[in-house]
């Protein structure tokens, strides 16, 4: 095939009609893997101990939408906007 079959260009592309592991996805393809949380500003975490968050909780396919977070900033930054009743 000859073509740029990436992103929109693909036969099967769904935009932001997708579900939370495929976006997440996508925010790691573009952004790497996170390694400093931008709340708590510590650095060298293991990728189950930090997350790219969504900070308007709508998980479109918008790269500044998402920020770094370590669970626990995670957690507070959720508890603070409704999302959670308390921390995990």
């Amino acid at each position: 095939r000859v073509g740029n079959y990436r992103g929109e260009n693909i036969y099967n592309w769904k935009g932001d009609n997708v579900g939370y592991t495929a976006v997440h996805d996508w925010v790691r393809k573009w952004k790497g893997k996170p390694s400093m949380c931008e709340g708590c500003g510590r650095d060298g975490f293991s990728s189950r101990a930090i997350h790219w968050a969504n900070i308007d909780h709508k998980y479109r396919r918008v790269l500044e939408d998402y920020i770094r977070l370590c669970s626990k900033c995670h957690g507070e930054f959720d508890v603070e906007r409704g999302l959670r009743k308390h921390i995990v």
